[in-house]
């Protein structure tokens, strides 16, 4: 299963995002969704978690980069800021 958006940035910079509710963490468990961002890291050069709001996206920083809605626009505008 691929993730919920990809997003083109350029000609090779594929970044893609996968909303969370926190449902994920209660139905699939811990590892499961460990393993499911280790391989989208993997596949894209850039993968976000995006927490559908400011406590779930405390849960969610050792799965990867972690943020919410508001932060989705400048994150795809300032590259920078990704690296």
């Amino acid at each position: 299963m691929g993730p919920d958006v990809i997003a083109e940035i350029g000609k090779n910079d594929v970044i893609s995002f996968e909303i969370e509710t926190g449902s994920s963490l209660e139905k699939l468990g811990v590892e499961k969704v460990r393993k499911k961002f280790e391989r989208l890291r993997d596949e894209y050069n850039e993968t976000y978690i995006v927490a559908t709001n400011w406590i779930l996206r405390n849960k969610y920083p050792n799965f990867g980069k972690a943020i919410t809605r508001n932060e989705i626009e400048p994150t795809i505008e300032n590259p920078a800021q990704r690296k």
